[in-house]
């Protein structure tokens, strides 16, 4: 598959090595707002500099974009390539607000097109191999992930240089950049929650850092994230029978511990990979390739399930949800 990027930010070079080491991709193309960074990239790795994300979506070899721009941008330049009859592989969060991640979906399906939701953990061979053994574990009772990490641009936030990641109107903060990760694993161990909380540290309009309570019958997982401090990341689900146990941060969980009453931990540890988004693009490739239109069904389902609990959160702790752009 022929893939152009769309965007010139920090997570560029990362799709770019997982897209090295994907034999079933190619990456023919890179459109960037800012004319030298789309220059530069693309001299680096001899691919077309389009001068417009028009010219991109002009060109017939350009078979999907892998769309990266700001969270508020998703929906209006993802609605632009389905029109022009792209895939879209988009980074997460799909969109800011779950009604417009509902009306891409549905474009999408409209045109007979993908959009698929970059999201490294959910496609971690881990996360479904822990699902796997939950019910080893008896009835659960807790769940608690955190993703907690301070960043690099808050020091220039505090002082009012204000990042994307820290924009409200751009849909940054804490929800949307780290929290979506540990959301991701809870709606895949757990499902849909029956009841949705959020205390959130708000600054300037923009969540630096929170805890989403996610409540479901019997069980209370909770969702902590960070930017404005550093903690130990991890995840840990306990059962009545036992609990697993994961010292990883949650975007990369690459290894757990799985501790039943009465028998001996077993641990697990991932290989290394060339880039953390390796399993994301194998996993779209593979059923890509499959033709199979009921696993993409599924994965859009769970993407939507996110966003609604995203909004639910937001609401809850009074977080103004930023708009998203328009076509």
């Amino acid at each position: 598959m022929q893939i152009a990027i769309v965007g010139g930010g920090y997570i560029v070079p990362e799709f770019w090595r997982a897209a090295d080491a994907t034999a079933a991709v190619r990456v023919c193309g890179i459109w960037a707002r800012r004319a030298e960074v789309r220059e530069e990239l693309a001299a680096a790795h001899g691919v077309t500099a389009y001068p417009t994300y028009e010219a991109l979506l002009a060109d017939p070899a350009v078979e999907a974009i892998y769309l990266a721009l700001s969270n508020t941008a998703h929906y209006a330049y993802a609605m632009r390539a389905l029109a022009a009859g792209k895939h879209i592989l988009i980074e997460k969060p799909v969109t800011v607000q779950a009604d417009n991640a509902r009306a891409l979906f549905a474009e999408a399906e409209k045109r007979g097109r993908i959009v698929f939701e970059m999201i490294t953990n959910r496609y971690n061979p881990f996360c479904d191999a822990i699902a796997a053994r939950l019910p080893e574990l008896g009835a659960i009772r807790l769940a608690q992930l955190n993703y907690s990490q301070y960043s690099s641009r808050y020091d220039a936030f505090c002082s009012g240089q204000i990042h994307p990641v820290f924009n409200p109107a751009m849909g940054g903060g804490t929800l949307l950049d780290l929290n979506v990760y540990n959301i991701h694993l809870a709606v895949r161990w757990f499902g849909r929650p029956s009841r949705v909380t959020y205390a959130a540290n708000v600054v300037r309009g923009i969540d630096v850092s929170g805890v989403v309570l996610l409540e479901y019958p019997g069980m209370i997982c909770t969702c902590t994230a960070s930017k404005d401090t550093s903690g130990p990341c991890g995840a840990a689900i306990q059962g009545e029978k036992g609990y697993i146990h994961s010292t990883a941060p949650t975007n990369l969980l690459d290894s757990y511990t799985v501790q039943l009453r009465g028998a001996e931990p077993e641990s697990y540890v991932r290989e290394k990979r060339a880039s953390r988004m390796c399993d994301e693009l194998d996993a779209f490739c593979a059923h890509y390739a499959a033709k199979d239109d009921a696993w993409f069904a599924g994965q859009t389902a769970h993407s939507m399930a996110v966003m609604e609990v995203l909004d639910a959160a937001r609401r809850g702790a009074g977080v103004e949800p930023a708009a998203d752009l328009q076509p």
